[in-house]
């Protein structure tokens, strides 16, 4: 039987996760009582792991038969998210960012770099932790993302670079803080782990998960809000 990899673990515990959420909304919240959405802007950093694996003697120089690190610059972007709430303890957000990176490989033998757009499109399941402060709403996220690697035009990227998609596994949390009921700020961390990207090139592949770390800072707009008691009922 084949082993399942982490992304399509993580699928699974998502839609595990989110039928629960929706098994748990009460009735009066889903039909009388809109839920608070939210579209959030933000400026993220980018901030890579190094990954460094091995290739195989079967490819040519720079990197034949070496230990090949990949390392990528620092970064920043701005990304867009729409959140929902279903309860008071459970909601999910979808969000689009957008990013330039620079992936440089490098080996006793060579060394060679990949400018890239790097293009990121997220699923998550937000955790709604109990308010200790009225204008500060504490969540944990964890969710599944697909980050496509597009390399530019740049003259300095190596022969054969093509564009290419990695799926990752995605952690973190933050806060949201009330400025009025309809204007806030989102401050937040997020985790991505996933398989170093290779743009399609075997010389390339380290075979090795990395990961990237993206802290944020944001402004949201509430279009509606409501309340929910102990109990997970909603009210005006």
């Amino acid at each position: 039987m084949k082993k399942k990899s982490l992304p399509e673990k993580s699928v699974l515990l998502l839609v595990g996760l989110a039928l629960c959420a929706f098994v748990r909304v009460p009735a009066a919240s889903a039909t009388e009582n809109p839920s608070p959405q939210q579209i959030i802007f933000q400026y993220s950093g980018v901030i890579p792991a190094t990954s460094t694996g091995n290739i195989s003697t079967n490819f040519p120089t720079p990197f034949t038969g070496t230990s090949l690190t990949d390392q990528s610059t620092r970064s920043g972007g701005f990304q867009a998210s729409y959140s929902y709430q279903f309860n008071k303890w459970t909601g999910a957000d979808v969000g689009y960012g957008q990013f330039r990176v620079t992936q440089s490989y490098s080996s006793d033998s060579g060394s060679s770099s990949v400018q890239s757009n790097l293009r990121q499109g997220t699923t998550d399941i937000v955790f709604h932790v109990p308010e200790l402060l009225a204008r500060i709403h504490p969540y944990a996220v964890v969710g599944v993302g697909a980050l496509r690697f597009m390399p530019t035009e740049n003259a300095n990227n190596i022969d054969g670079a093509a564009s290419e998609t990695r799926s990752a596994f995605i952690y973190g949390g933050g806060a949201d803080i009330d400025i009025s009921k309809r204007v806030g700020i989102r401050a937040d961390y997020r985790g991505f782990k996933f398989k170093a990207p290779d743009f399609e090139l075997p010389e390339l592949t380290t075979n090795m998960q990395t990961r990237i770390s993206e802290p944020s800072i944001g402004v949201y707009f509430r279009f509606s809000k409501v309340s929910f008691d102990r109990k997970g009922k909603s009210g005006n």
